[in-house]
């Protein structure tokens, strides 16, 4: 019996971790800007991200609080998520950068 105790354990446990994985990431989906008074910067949505800047959508991967952009399979940068809340994001870039947004 107390094997299947330990098991039901570690099921729920690791369900509870991909949950928390999935909310996470979903916090992503949205409009993000520099600022409130500024311009949003980019759109992010399930399987793209929209600069404005340059009106392209890339696609990106996420592995490890790692933001990975790409363009058509390569890798153009990697940001390390600092924080992500439902309106706030906070990234490393590669040179150290550290980028804060909101999600309008």
């Amino acid at each position: 019996m107390t094997k299947l105790k330990l098991l039901v354990n570690l099921f729920f446990f690791l369900l509870l971790i991909a949950c928390y994985r999935t909310n996470n990431n979903d916090n992503l989906i949205g409009y993000w800007a520099p600022g409130e008074e500024e311009n949003v910067k980019f759109i992010i949505t399930p399987k793209n991200i929209k600069y404005f800047e340059d009106n392209y959508l890339y696609t990106y991967k996420i592995k490890q609080n790692v933001f990975s952009l790409m363009d058509s399979g390569h890798l153009i940068a990697n940001y390390e998520i600092i924080l992500l809340t439902k309106d706030s994001l906070v990234w490393k870039t590669e040179e150290g950068d550290i980028l804060s947004y909101i999600k309008r």
